[in-house]
């Protein structure tokens, strides 16, 4: 607070022993590689956030001291190859955000002391593998939400569930022969995530299907072939996770695709031979996460860069550039 008032900040603050290379963000203990957040002290494996003793491996940010390896923008003493910022010590690879202490892997949200491998939220002492929230004393393996005293042998996304013999994702399931993700199931024969199906013959994720052969995910589906996931979809031959798609040939995550060719999650794409991730993209030949890129040979992470040959990194207006990895505002 005193520096705050009298603007006045300590050199010592900005000192940094980092060899990372890309995308680490004030990262103060942290040997992680990806994507951690203030991570005090998680030996977990992906997504925490607020870490301050970490070892994870993806997207730490401000972790003071680091060896990560990509994308560390402001580090004064860091040994790392590329974009670092302010990491004074970390041996995170990758985008590493305020993580202190932290033996995780990959982007782990406010883990005091946690010895699971991805997604852990405010995890203090368990035992599980992943995506693990407010789990003081469990044994199960993913996904487990507030479970203080379970019998139940699961693995997988378990929330309030006091009597099941299921193995996944049970919510408030007390009386279910099911084995995954059954919840509020009072009549159905099905096996996975079957909610409120009281007359349906599908295996998996079905919601409100009165009349449909598919066989997962279809949620109000009235005339429909396909498999997986399809929302409102009254005409197409696609097989998972269409919106609103009503001429389409692609098979994956196709939003309002009037005219495409391209394969998974294409937004509003009417001309383009790309295949993965791509928003508005007119004229491109690229095959990653391209956002508005008009004139591009890269592959991937290419924001607004009309003219690059650069091949790695979200180059961000990069007109005039050849190199390699995390340019930003290179002219």
């Amino acid at each position: 607070l005193v520096f705050i008032i009298s603007g006045y900040w300590p050199n010592s603050a900005l000192s940094d022993s980092n060899s990372s290379g890309q995308g680490v963000i004030d990262d103060r203990s942290d040997s992680s590689g990806q994507g951690v957040i203030d991570d005090r002290s998680d030996s977990s494996g992906q997504g925490v956030i607020d870490d301050r003793s970490d070892s994870s491996g993806q997207g730490v940010i401000d972790d003071r001291s680091d060896s990560s390896g990509q994308g560390v923008i402001d580090d004064r003493s860091d040994s790392s190859g590329q974009g670092i910022i302010d990491d004074r010590s970390d041996s995170s690879g990758q985008g590493v955000i305020d993580d202190r202490s932290d033996s995780s892997g990959q982007g782990v949200i406010d883990d005091r002391s946690d010895s699971s491998g991805q997604g852990v939220i405010d995890d203090r002492s368990d035992s599980s593998g992943q995506g693990v929230i407010d789990d003081r004393s469990d044994s199960s393996g993913q996904g487990i939400i507030d479970d203080r005293s379970d019998s139940n042998s699961s693995d997988q996304g378990v929330i309030d569930d006091r009597s099941d013999s299921s193995d996944q994702g049970v919510i408030d399931d007390r009386s279910d022969s099911s084995d995954q993700g059954v919840r509020d199931d009072r009549s159905d024969s099905s096996g996975q995530w079957v909610r409120d199906d009281r007359s349906d013959s599908s295996g998996q994720g079905v919601r409100d299907d009165r009349s449909d052969s598919s066989g997962q995910g279809v949620i109000d589906d009235r005339s429909d072939s396909s498999d997986q996931g399809v929302i409102d979809d009254r005409s197409d031959s696609s097989d998972q996770g269409v919106i609103d798609d009503r001429s389409d040939s692609s098979g994956q995550g196709v939003i309002d695709d009037r005219s495409d060719s391209s394969d998974q999650g294409v937004i509003d794409d009417r001309s383009d031979s790309s295949d993965q991730g791509v928003i508005d993209d007119r004229s491109d030949s690229s095959d990653q996460g391209v956002i508005d890129d008009r004139s591009d040979s890269s592959d991937q992470g290419v924001i607004d860069d009309r003219s690059d040959s650069s091949v790695q990194g979200g180059v961000i207006d990069d007109r005039s550039d050849s190199s390699d990895q995390g340019v930003i505002d290179d002219r």
